[in-house]
């Protein structure tokens, strides 16, 4: 068994495991994690699997990168598990997670030629772990996920080799950059898939930026957007396990790597699993309506007013000064309209 493989078993060694709240029990097809080729094996049935913790199945694997020594099928734990929090698991094992990854990355070659990073790179990843306030974990990668009742159950990405030929295909998607997540809404009970498309390149000393160009999500296709990049330094990558670093923060984001038609299962799994709605999110949506309809009455409306005939750039000068007019731009002052008679006659003696 390689070394990498060795972390992933011992990553979901039973000690290990962190039992996830019931509602994310759920039955799991039974598929197969990419190894290596030598060790990856046809998927087999269907079976249920329990769902496992993705901060316990990080550190197993980990671990056992170190010390390779049990021979542990990590099969379906990888496949089973949601992406977790570095917060989720106690201080010490956390650090020693960490230490254990230092120790790796120190003999990981970052001054190799990116080519050679680039291939290693090529295939599917599936998130295990990553920081708390890391965006993958608050909004999501595409964004959707930024309300108080959206989750991000599961994140995956796909590295392709640029096909030569695509240029002539004809074909509008010439992408070889693939994110996507899964969005579960608690307010309205649902689950969506959001993806990304679009291409990365590696750099010097394993740096790598992807860039997004594409969006889809719930139906709606968004092409020709500025590039949204993702950048982040390859500071360990095997033929099992990933660690992305971000140079602005350091949080540390780990992706084993699984084969694509199991991903496929673990994406359509989680796409389609029951969302309960959650009282306290549609109180909190409700309460957000609440308040963004407060602050339309308070504003003032005199910008959209048809029958307000003043450029738009004197509505908003007068707005800023506190200038009151009436609808024909006549300005208001505390007792009417200046000439309007709107008070009494002003004491000229």
């Amino acid at each position: 068994m390689s070394s990498s493989a060795a972390l992933i078993g011992l990553l979901v060694a039973p000690s290990l495991l962190l039992p996830l709240p019931v509602h994310h029990r759920v039955p799991v097809p039974r598929a197969q994690v990419w190894l290596t080729a030598a060790e990856a094996d046809a998927p087999t049935e269907a079976a249920e699997a329990p769902a496992v913790d993705a901060a316990a199945l990080a550190d197993a694997a980990v671990a056992e990168t170190v010390e390779a020594e049990a021979e542990v099928d990590p099969i379906e734990k990888v496949l089973s598990c949601m992406p977790s929090q570095w917060g989720a698991a106690d201080k010490e094992r956390r650090d020693a997670t960490m230490e254990k990854i230092a120790k790796l990355e120190a003999d990981f070659d970052r001054q190799q030629d990116p080519k050679l990073v680039k291939e290693m790179l090529i295939g599917s990843w599936k998130l295990l772990v990553t920081d708390g306030a890391d965006k993958l974990a608050t909004t999501g990668l595409a964004g959707f996920a930024d309300k108080a009742w959206t989750t991000v159950p599961g994140h995956w990405q796909t590295f392709k080799k640029p096909d030569p030929m695509a240029i002539f295909s004809g074909e509008a998607d010439k992408s070889f950059m693939e994110t996507a997540e899964v969005v579960h809404n608690s307010k309205d009970g649902t689950s969506s898939l959001a993806i990304l498309k679009g291409g990365f390149q590696v750099s010097d000393f394993a740096a790598v930026v992807e860039y997004y160009t594409r969006r889809e999500y719930e139906g709606h296709v968004e092409t020709g957007l500025d590039p949204m990049p993702n950048s982040w330094v390859c500071t360990l990558v095997t033929p099992t396990l990933r660690v992305c670093t971000l140079a602005d923060t350091g949080i540390k984001r780990v992706y084993a790597k699984v084969d694509e038609e199991a991903m496929a299962l673990d994406m359509a799994r989680l796409n389609t699993q029951d969302v309960a709605v959650d009282p306290e999110a549609v109180a909190a949506y409700e309460e957000e309506l609440a308040a963004a309809a407060a602050a339309a009455e308070e504003s003032d409306d005199d910008e959209d007013d048809p029958n307000d005939n003043r450029p738009l750039w004197q509505k908003r000068i007068d707005k800023a000064d506190g200038v009151k007019r009436t609808k024909n731009g006549t300005p208001i002052i505390n007792h009417g309209p200046i000439g309007g008679g709107g008070g009494p006659p002003a004491d000229r003696g």
